[in-house]
């Protein structure tokens, strides 16, 4: 049988009603199911917490220490105040010195004040540990060595080689000599020049004579340097 259209939106309402209480039922059902899952849980909570030891801290006794009371408590207890007292300043005590006679005359004046010279310093005396035994001072440093080097006494010029002559041939020798502490010449080394001219040198220089060089005054031996120059002259 066809509905007329006039009873149309008294379907359509009747349609929205039972929507609304289906999902009303629903609702009531959803939170009577989240009811229970919420009180199951705080059951197994308090299942665990009572399973759990209870740790308790004591507080160690002991004399609390109280706090000093405030300005406000102390003028309503009616305690006077009290303001710090300032310090008194330390003044330097001044001395003078006693009046001193002069002469048979009698009179007070003061002598003028005698600058006395430093008592000279006395030596030291050895230094003991605690147990009153000696402690051995270290060694004084040793004297500085004084040096002095050989100086020549007897010299003796070299011959002009005939053969230098004949070419003219000039130049430069430079010798080493080893002189032994009686001031002799023990042996010559030649350093450099000519061959010819550096022989007739070396001939000449060992028959030289030294004041041999002294070390804290003994004679030492020593070693010297000597260069010697040829020039020829017609």
């Amino acid at each position: 049988m066809a509905i007329p259209p006039f009873d149309r939106p008294r379907e359509h309402r009747s349609n929205i009603g039972r929507l609304l209480s289906a999902g009303a039922g629903w609702v009531v059902a959803a939170v009577a199911i989240f009811a229970v899952i919420v009180a199951k849980d705080i059951s197994l909570l308090s299942a665990v917490r009572a399973k759990l030891p209870t740790v308790t801290w004591d507080r160690p006794a002991g004399p609390r220490r109280s706090a000093p009371p405030k300005r406000e408590d102390a003028k309503a207890a009616g305690v006077p105040e009290t303001a710090p007292q300032p310090r008194p300043r330390e003044t330097p005590a001044l001395t003078t010195p006693p009046p001193t006679r002069c002469g048979d005359s009698g009179s007070a004046d003061t002598a003028p004040a005698i600058a006395q010279s430093p008592a000279p310093a006395k030596a030291a005396s050895p230094v003991a540990d605690a147990t009153g035994a000696p402690v051995l001072q270290p060694p004084p440093a040793p004297p500085v060595a004084s040096f002095e080097e050989a100086s020549v006494t007897k010299r003796v010029a070299p011959e002009y080689p005939q053969l230098a002559r004949e070419h003219r041939i000039e130049g430069q020798v430079v010798l080493r000599a080893s002189v032994g502490a009686d001031g002799r010449v023990r042996g010559v080394e030649i350093l450099e020049g000519n061959p010819i001219l550096a022989k007739a040198a070396a001939d000449a220089m060992r028959q030289w004579r030294y004041e041999p060089a002294r070390l804290n005054g003994i004679a030492v031996p020593t070693v010297v340097t000597t260069a010697m120059r040829f020039v020829f002259a017609a």
